[in-house]
């Protein structure tokens, strides 16, 4: 696997690696399901600030990328590039807007032709500033997850405010004031901007919650058949309930989605990619593919090339 590559002591840390290798280590615990054909390790470039951090991801193919949300910390996405749907937790962003993660366990972005400014900002600091610049009246518009809208201008100078972090030398300035430059940043964005309606997040957040509740049960059990009839039948939901939440937060119906998602799992796995000395057959099975043949034309038709020739 591979590392990142940081400097040490008390300025800041630069990294950078493939999407793939970066979102799997303990440094961002996260993952990556490939939902689109297209073979891309795809790239992440940042910089580590104490407890801070901000990313420039790439990733060409359509893909959900789930990232574990930190303690004492509010999450953040930036969309950069135009996508065919931009979508966090469930919730549609347009390419002048921010998502903050508040509070919910994870964040998880669909995109395709994925080119985002991302990372994590300290909660008390972030909400000290909040305060100074709206006092308790934008604090109290805060919810679990919030999508911001910016003017257009300001959307672009925040973009370049982030780039200008991101390729800071790792000695030119201290961790303590590119944090501190980071959060303000952030801060005076959220006041700037509109909030879309309570209502949207709400239900966002009941599709998510649903779709969550589905995983647990697949996971129960990765190599047992779970039929939708079977997860609607645990779940007391009807079908188009839940099809309409997994299109929603994840973009594919609760089956195809859980094949894309075993096809991942198995191309993070296959001897080409990790020092592990595993059989195609045995991380076929482990992921749930009994039929070979089905499991290399499903494995192909998204990453381009049969299992034994990665």
């Amino acid at each position: 696997m591979q590392k990142l590559k940081i400097s040490a002591g008390s300025s800041p840390e630069n990294y950078q690696g493939s999407l793939r290798n970066l979102m799997s280590s303990q440094a961002f615990s996260g993952d990556v399901v490939q939902l689109g054909a297209g073979m891309d390790e795809g790239s992440i470039k940042g910089m580590k600030l104490k407890a801070s951090r901000v990313s420039q991801v790439r990733f060409e193919p359509k893909a959900l990328v789930r990232t574990a949300q930190i303690k004492e910390c509010i999450h953040f996405t930036v969309p950069v590039s135009e996508s065919e749907r931009w979508s966090v937790n469930g919730i549609q962003l347009d390419n002048n807007s921010i998502f903050f993660n508040f509070g919910r366990d994870e964040s998880e972005v669909v995109a395709s032709r994925r080119n985002s400014l991302c990372g994590r900002i300290t909660s008390k600091t972030f909400f000290h500033e909040l305060g100074i610049l709206g006092g308790t009246a934008l604090q109290n518009q805060l919810t679990h997850t919030s999508v911001v809208k910016l003017p257009h201008r300001t959307h672009q100078d925040l973009v370049q405010t982030l780039n200008w972090i991101i390729s800071r030398n790792a000695h030119e300035l201290s961790q303590v004031s590119l944090e501190r430059h980071l959060i303000r940043t952030l801060a005076v964005a959220f006041a700037l901007s509109e909030q879309q309606s309570q209502r949207v997040a709400n239900k966002s957040e009941r599709k998510t919650a649903l779709v969550q509740e589905a995983r647990d049960i697949f996971a129960a059990d990765e190599r047992r058949a779970v039929s939708v009839a079977d997860m609607c039948a645990e779940l007391h939901v009807s079908a188009p309930t839940l099809i309409a939440a997994f299109r929603c937060v994840v973009g594919e119906t609760p089956g195809r989605f859980f094949t894309l998602q075993g096809l991942a799992h198995a191309h993070d796995s296959l001897p080409g990619r990790t020092k592990r000395k595993s059989s195609v057959k045995g991380i076929a099975l482990s992921n749930g593919f009994n039929d070979l043949g089905r499991f290399g034309s499903y494995y192909k038709s998204i990453y381009g090339r049969l299992p034994s020739e990665v």
